[in-house]
């Protein structure tokens, strides 16, 4: 379906971005109050969906760098829409659908997500409750807008569309009714439906590391401020950075000597799902296999080191799949966390040791071996993991 775009310019979008939300409550003689005695009004949520227009409620960012996310914004018709400035003209006797909606109701969808998004609008799909609608719809034999779609770009959260649906061309296209704003259903009950938005964007494939921020929220003609801290979804990604050492030796004056660097080790990441018992297991592979010394996949001329750029936050385990020359694997897979630290920072180290393997023949080979064993037998070989920021990176690389 194509959507019909009404362009409108940044500056009037700004003006969308102000305000903060006060609650309403029902008056004593509203027909459609709740028990408590408040109103329904209309509210925001926004979700990831799976392919099958599921919500994703797993924490971890479920979309890569480069791919394309799906959305769905929510909220619902107010209960006390006869307070809303329309009124409702019988025009049937028998059938409550032959009621009449006059004046001006809208509800409207903000939605800000950064720049590095770019969403697909002419897909858009708008429902009431269940049912799909369409953009225009006939009342009167007259072609009437059912919503209507308006982008905004570049503006100073980075792009902005809104979504906005008449809700009298609705009600007198007979795609809504009273029950709609919580009126009695037959078998008794009550309940507003809720409205929904759904869109998908795509993330840029060049990404720096942290997080993007996707937020929304809804309007009426009768409250057109923004709430100070309305819902949003959040996209993150960090930066895994393996150095690969050999086991540090003692030196002369009987310190410990700090390990060489080594290249030509390769390394693959593998998603770990979590098992919600305080242990995880060891998933499909994520991304390509990284080669330390691989300038090609560092971009920086770093002996021993391999990186994964832009790796969507969550656990993972870290697999050797092969070690460098005259060095023993990693016999077990490493478990990182990818999350932001409490400083913000979306860059992770680990430093993997390994030891040599030990020369055959030759006195003292069987204790070096079985020592060597020892070692790859731990689930951990050695592992320094810390996280820091891209301007720490850039004071040591500087001194």
């Amino acid at each position: 379906m194509k959507h019909l775009h009404r362009f409108a310019a940044a500056a009037a979008s700004a003006a969308l971005l102000l305000g903060t939300a006060a609650p309403l409550f029902a008056r004593d003689d509203d027909p459609t109050a709740s028990p408590t005695g408040k109103i329904s009004q209309p509210g925001e949520a926004k979700d990831f969906l799976d392919e099958n227009d599921k919500i994703i409620s797993d924490q971890d960012t479920p979309v890569k760098a480069g791919e394309t996310a799906n959305f769905q914004l929510e909220s619902n018709l107010p209960s006390d829409i006869l307070s809303k400035g329309v009124t409702l003209i019988e025009i049937g006797d028998d059938d409550p659908r032959e009621q009449r909606m006059e004046g001006r109701y809208e509800i409207t969808f903000h939605d800000v997500m950064d720049a590095e998004f770019t969403p697909n609008l002419d897909a858009l799909k708008v429902f009431v409750g269940d049912k799909e609608i369409p953009q225009e719809g006939t009342v009167d034999g007259k072609t009437v807008p059912f919503y209507t779609v308006s982008a905004v770009e570049n503006i100073a959260e980075g792009k902005s569309f809104t979504v906005t649906l008449n809700i009298v061309n609705l009600f007198n296209a007979h795609e809504i009714d009273m029950t709609d704003f919580g009126a009695a259903k037959e078998d008794g009950t009550k309940s507003v439906t809720k409205l929904f938005v759904r869109y998908s964007a795509k993330l840029e494939e060049e990404l720096t590391h942290g997080r993007y921020i996707n937020s929304v929220w809804a309007t009426d003609t009768a409250d057109k401020e923004k709430p100070e801290e309305p819902p949003f979804v959040d996209t993150e990604f960090s930066r895994l950075e393996i150095t690969k050492k050999s086991t540090p030796t003692e030196g002369e004056d009987g310190n410990p000597v700090d390990g060489a660097k080594l290249d030509g080790a390769i390394f693959q990441l593998y998603k770990a799902i979590d098992n919600k018992d305080g242990t995880f297991t060891q998933g499909e592979a994520y991304g390509d296999p990284v080669t330390t010394g691989d300038l090609e996949n560092t971009a920086e001329d770093e002996t021993g080191m391999a990186i994964f750029n832009n790796v969507p936050v969550g656990h993972y385990y870290i697999v050797e799949t092969k070690a460098p020359d005259g060095f023993i694997i990693l016999k077990e897979p490493v478990l990182v966390d990818l999350r932001a630290d409490k400083n913000g920072s979306y860059v992770i180290e680990s430093e993997i040791l390994n030891t040599n393997i030990p020369e055959t023949g030759g006195a003292g080979t069987f204790m070096y071996t079985m020592a060597g064993a020892a070692l790859v037998g731990s689930a951990v070989v050695i592992m320094a993991l810390r996280r820091r920021s891209k301007n720490d990176a850039d004071e040591e690389a500087a001194s």
